[in-house]
């Protein structure tokens, strides 16, 4: 007796979960880098070399952090890639705050409309992104709670609350939760999102707020230069 043959289609090969993650952590790296830099060319020449070390240390090591959690990615240590990246939001979350507390301090002698605008921009997408991993990190206990069991969850989406045969066994992936931080930074509410947790209201309530002083002080400041013309 012949053996029966496999006439199913190979089955696609997918990566590991966790990769949409790691490149929302490269693009902050990004960002981070590009407000440095401007930080940078707008320091006095007698504080440039200090603050510049310190600035470089600072990007060091969001860099190794991110190399420690690519390695657990490529590992399939998802646990550790988990409490890698808790660190990395952490430091980078911190590192937001300063700036735009630095900036806020800039508002008064800043006379650059555009380039005030170009700074409040890269901190708006910073926020964004660094609050999207927060929300991937926390909810439901992390990506490999989420993916084992439909438990307790911090964010309740419509897919998990309606009846649905399709969606039965949905699960949020990153993206879920970059469209969240994107509503809370531009409506400062979720679009179709119910926030559960006590922690994660808090996060919102950090992003929100961090969100209302880029728009409605920075950005308002460099349209007031812009209107009140080159005499200013």
């Amino acid at each position: 007796m012949l053996p029966a043959v496999n006439t199913s289609a190979p089955a696609k090969r997918r990566l590991p979960v966790g990769w949409q993650t790691l490149i929302a952590m490269a693009a902050v790296l990004l960002v981070d880098l590009t407000i440095g830099d401007t930080f940078i060319q707008e320091l006095p020449s007698e504080a440039a070399d200090e603050d510049l070390l310190t600035i470089q240390i600072s990007f060091a090591i969001e860099g190794v952090v991110l190399g420690l959690a690519v390695l657990c990615w490529l590992l399939g240590w998802l646990r550790w890639l988990r409490r890698i990246a808790f660190g990395f939001a952490g430091l980078v979350t911190l590192g937001l705050l300063l700036s735009v507390t630095g900036l806020l301090f800039s508002l008064e002698t800043e006379t650059n409309a555009y380039e005030l605008l170009w700074d409040a921009g890269l901190l708006w997408a910073n926020n964004v992104l660094i609050f999207s991993i927060w929300y991937w990190l926390v909810d439901g206990g992390g990506l490999e709670a989420r993916q084992a069991t439909a438990g307790r969850g911090d964010f309740a989406f419509p897919q998990q609350t309606i009846e649905l045969a399709s969606w039965k066994d949905w699960r949020p992936s990153y993206f879920d939760y970059l469209f969240l931080a994107f509503s809370h930074s531009t409506a400062f509410s979720p679009a179709d999102t119910v926030v559960l947790s006590k922690r994660a209201k808090g996060l919102i309530m950090v992003q929100a707020s961090v969100s209302l002083v880029i728009l409605a002080m920075i950005a308002a400041r460099a349209i007031n230069i812009i209107q009140a013309g080159p005499a200013s």
